[in-house]
């Protein structure tokens, strides 16, 4: 079976990681992947394995250059299946079923007008798959594959050490991540407040760090907002880092504050695959995979002091940390392993080039 993935996103985020990560495990599975991805992108920089990768042009959502750009590769590869990732990529792309299937991968509750002329559709939320069956979808041709994660292989100690000297941070220090790009409906703003709480609060005796892993256009909107509250010295701006997996070895507690709007939210996987403590909002994608005080402890979305009572809460009862963990990783175990979600797509695959 050959497969084309396509993806039209300028920068790099969650979106972006899991199409790299998925087309790779994909073809691990002795699956024929192309990708596709934007010219002069992030994405370009990203090691691409053994996997053929083109640039190519997704300048706007209509522009008929990048149209005939994928409509010719399209011929040139001949697959069995375009899978797009996201609007820009879905709605450019337009093959005769004869020539192959299409399917629309959907992470996000996005306009559906560029999304009408796929012929199935995949929600990596039991939301999205409802969001689409009520706007006229047809319901045998959507599918709800969530995401996977991979499952932590420890790293050696003195890579862990040296990465805590480098950022200064002490043995001492109760260490708190937060992955997430810099866009608004990742909730820094609360986050900020709840640290700002945290760092003022007489009672608390343990020290702590908050390492930001992340970048984007709020950068310097949050780097002022972190001045004004006088929290700059408990932050570290990590950036952008390609194994994050280190960072969540490090940390005591993943904090995961997202507004209502996001729909999945990878980092809450991420976290129980490293068997790590998650503190997150009551946002629709964690309300369909998490349960409070089992596998994470849920504070409502904008709620700065809750956020802030859960974080000192963690910080003060191991017991609970470890606990939440623990579900946390069964949970993973069960239901979000690459070889179950893969295993997923593939039936997928072979149901819609034999049925439709």
């Amino acid at each position: 079976m050959k497969t084309l993935h396509l993806i039209g996103s300028k920068s790099l985020g969650g979106a972006e990681n899991w199409f790299f990560r998925f087309t790779h495990a994909l073809a691990q599975k002795d699956i024929v992947v192309f990708r596709g991805i934007r010219k002069g992108s992030e994405l370009e920089d990203i090691k691409h394995n053994t996997i053929k990768t083109y640039s190519l042009p997704f300048y706007t959502v209509w522009d008929p250059i990048s149209k005939f750009s994928i409509s010719r590769l399209i011929n040139e590869l001949k697959p069995d299946i375009v899978q797009t990732y996201m609007s820009r990529a879905t709605r450019l792309t337009h093959v005769d079923r004869k020539t192959c299937v299409h399917i629309a991968r959907l992470g996000g509750y996005y306009g559906l007008k560029a999304f009408k002329h796929a012929h199935a559709w995949i929600g990596n939320t039991k939301g999205i798959c409802d969001y689409l069956i009520q706007n006229g979808f047809p319901k045998k041709k959507v599918f709800y594959i969530t995401n996977f994660v991979d499952i932590a292989e420890p790293a050696p100690r003195e890579i862990l050490r040296k990465l805590k000297d480098k950022m200064g941070i002490l043995d001492e220090d109760f260490i708190i991540i937060h992955p997430a790009r810099f866009v608004p409906v990742k909730g820094h703003e609360t986050l900020f407040k709840a640290i700002h709480l945290l760092a003022f609060d007489r009672m608390l005796k343990r020290r702590f760090k908050v390492i930001l892993l992340g970048d984007g256009p709020l950068k310097s909107h949050l780097l002022q907002q972190a001045n004004k509250l006088d929290i700059d010295k408990y932050l570290i701006w990590a950036g952008w880092q390609n194994n994050v997996s280190l960072y969540y070895q490090l940390a005591h507690l993943v904090v995961f504050p997202s507004m209502e709007k996001e729909t999945l939210g990878n980092v809450i996987l991420e976290a129980w695959a490293h068997k790590k403590p998650v503190v997150c909002t009551r946002f629709r994608g964690a309300m369909e995979i998490t349960k409070d005080l089992e596998n994470v402890i849920q504070v409502d979305c904008l709620d700065s002091k809750a956020l802030y009572l859960a974080i000192k809460r963690t910080m003060i009862e191991k017991d609970l940390r470890d606990y939440i963990a623990k579900n946390g990783y069964k949970k993973v175990i069960k239901h979000f392993t690459k070889e179950i979600i893969v295993d997923q797509y593939i039936e997928v695959y072979k149901y819609l080039l034999e049925k439709i």
